[in-house]
């Protein structure tokens, strides 16, 4: 019996060892040169796709999708307990903007310390400096509409630049010419280039 008993404590305790070993490499996973991983958290799958394919050489990034992949219209998403969980251990939160994540405000007064990165904001603005300083047309700034159809219902990031007003005289002369369409062109095509330089 006292044999039996030895055996026993040696089998147990090697279990508890080699368990514990496995947690321990599960959780070095997370971390990078013994630091906790910096954790992104993405609304839903495109911003996903766009967000790894962004971080993927950079050493310790983690960057975890938030809803299920088959995740359509976020318009009418209900935050589930399980999201929440996400968002507690995230650096920052990556989200399409413009609308498209109603649940955004529930979120971030639950997370007030997390970082949102807005995609559809920072694309509008490189969009708005450089047509105007392409075409030489005025900076009337962002304006967020969440009254339109066209920015609330993609799944994808969401402007509409306008380049000036046909009831304006002077603005509609220079929309008639085809330099200044030019210069508008290249201006988004510029646009287009910095931010995928950037992203």
């Amino acid at each position: 019996m006292n044999k039996f008993f030895r055996v026993f404590l040696v089998m147990a305790l090697s279990i508890v060892l080699l368990s514990a070993c496995g947690r321990n490499s599960a959780a070095d996973k997370d971390k990078e040169n013994g630091k906790p991983a910096f954790t992104v958290v993405t609304s839903f799958y495109p911003m996903y796709i766009a967000t790894i394919n962004i971080t993927k050489d950079i050493p310790g990034v983690k960057v975890i999708n938030m809803t299920k992949p088959q995740t359509g219209c976020l318009h009418d998403y209900q935050l589930v307990p399980e999201d929440m969980q996400k968002l507690e251990k995230a650096n920052a939160f990556v989200v399409n903007g413009a609308g498209m994540e109603v649940f955004l405000d529930k979120a971030v007064k639950q997370q007030p310390k997390l970082k949102i990165v807005d995609a559809s904001k920072n694309f509008a603005r490189i969009c708005m400096e450089s047509v105007a300083r392409e075409s030489g047309g005025r900076n009337r700034g962002i304006i967020e509409r969440n009254d339109l159809f066209v920015l609330n219902h993609t799944n994808m990031a969401s402007i509409i630049v306008e380049t000036g007003y046909l009831t304006n005289k002077e603005e509609r002369e220079k929309l008639k010419d085809a330099n200044y369409q030019k210069k508008i062109a290249q201006g988004l095509y510029d646009a287009i280039m910095k931010a995928l330089e950037e992203n």
